[in-house]
């Protein structure tokens, strides 16, 4: 089925794929399998990114489409993805969840895309040949976190540093304006995009409150909103390494939470380069593409920041590891047995 909506009138939203055959099981009961529906995968088997593993773009659209007096809302394939034809629709057909040595959990959604091609979005970066048990395999679509990926924006009212050393909300910041960047100086910017959506559900911006992390005044972005901070101590002339944080990692429902009422106006700034910019004062990212396998960043000097202003987030209760089978074995026997992908 292709649906062909007024792409025109849609505000476009970005994320990184992979082909399945590239996340494959290096040591279980589904060994040298790729990823797969959830009903054909095997819990405890461990996967890893193939080394030379590269993505795909995803540029994808929320469309509404009347259908004998109904209205149904789905993602469709935009113009100009690097995967799928425009108009097809992508349906999210399994949720999973895997668990990385240092206790990191990582969900990944299988989509399908039309009747035919079948990916993986990770929605934390995967890192190549790194081990991720398989914990969860759910038949769920994931259809509400699907529908926000790419939607990474600022919330209106939000001050953005400009290239002068001024500052202007997100909602004037105009084509040709010059804003100051964190590696790349000057820049200039080369569109805003806007949309209204609701704040009731998933998409419900994510509140920050001043100094929580070095942001000189409270601030709201989408939940998958890259922020980049920086490893404790922090001093002069310090190396120090750089971390990057999901808005929505921060949620602790304490001091961080979801405003969930009535619509939010996100805008997304868009500049030649894949740039880090400043919004009330804290590194951000602009035209943001998701970065789907890590890289080993090289140690920068930062600028000194009081202690007391990147707070520490207690990590997430994790699932326990007597759910991973145990005919994995010990780590020594796991890494002599597996193959290399």
């Amino acid at each position: 089925m292709s649906i062909l909506p007024s792409f025109g009138t849609l505000a476009h939203q970005t994320c990184q794929v992979f082909d399945t055959s590239v996340f494959r099981v290096v040591l279980g009961a589904n060994s040298l399998d790729p990823t797969d529906h959830a009903q054909n995968l095997v819990l405890g088997d461990i996967y890893n990114l193939h080394s030379e593993a590269s993505s795909k773009t995803l540029i994808h659209v929320t469309a509404t489409i009347k259908s004998e007096g109904s209205e149904k809302t789905l993602q469709v394939v935009a113009p100009g993805s690097e995967i799928g034809k425009a108009g097809t629709p992508i349906t999210p057909i399994s949720r999973l969840t895997f668990m990385s040595d240092d206790a990191t959990l990582t969900e990944v959604l299988v989509l399908s895309i039309g009747n035919g091609d079948i990916c993986i979005h990770p929605l934390r970066p995967l890192r190549p040949r790194f081990d991720y048990t398989l914990l969860t395999a759910e038949a769920d679509t994931g259809y509400a976190e699907f529908a926000t990926v790419g939607m990474v924006s600022f919330a209106r009212g939000t001050k953005i540093e400009l290239a002068d050393g001024g500052h202007c909300a997100v909602e004037d910041i105009q084509s040709g304006m010059a804003l100051r960047t964190r590696d790349h100086g000057a820049q200039l910017v080369q569109s805003v995009s806007f949309q209204t959506v609701s704040a009731e559900s998933v998409s419900a911006p994510v509140v920050i409150p001043k100094d929580y992390i070095g942001n000189s005044a409270e601030l709201l972005v989408s939940p998958e909103y890259p922020l980049y901070l920086a490893d404790n101590p922090i001093e002069p002339g310090v190396l120090a390494t750089e971390a990057v944080t999901l808005a929505k990692e921060l949620i602790d429902d304490d001091f961080v939470y979801q405003r969930k009422t009535g619509v939010v106006d996100y805008f997304q700034i868009r500049m030649p380069v894949a740039a880090i910019i400043f919004a009330e004062g804290i590194c951000a990212a602009a035209m943001y593409e998701p970065v789907l396998t890590e890289e080993i960043r090289p140690r920068r000097k930062m600028a000194a920041m009081p202690s007391h202003s990147i707070r520490r987030v207690s990590p997430p209760k994790h699932a326990p590891k007597s759910v991973v089978k145990s005919h994995l074995g010990t780590k020594t026997e796991q890494r002599a047995e597996r193959p290399v992908i």
